[in-house]
């Protein structure tokens, strides 16, 4: 619903900038976490910053979410508790 804000899912959503952003942060840690870099590859210091990096993206989309069902369902009772006149 972030992206596609309540409509069907179609081929524009797939270049909608904020999809564009979500997508490209796990593509982006991924890569780095496969890459060889030879002077950080003995420190586990970039694992476990890529770890805590991931851990934040993860925590803030569920945040998101949670903050949207909120959102939603507060929408949903406003309309039920309209009164009719």
């Amino acid at each position: 619903m972030y992206v596609k804000k309540g409509n069907l899912f179609n081929q524009h959503h797939l270049l909608n900038a904020k999809f564009i952003k979500l997508f490209s942060v796990p593509v982006i840690l991924h890569s780095i976490w496969d890459m060889l870099l030879y002077y950080l590859q003995n420190l586990i210091f970039l694992y476990i910053l890529l770890i805590s990096i991931a851990w934040i993206f993860i925590f803030t989309l569920i945040n998101a979410g949670l903050q949207q069902i909120v959102r939603l369902n507060i929408e949903q009772v406003d309309e039920i508790d309209l009164p009719v006149g």
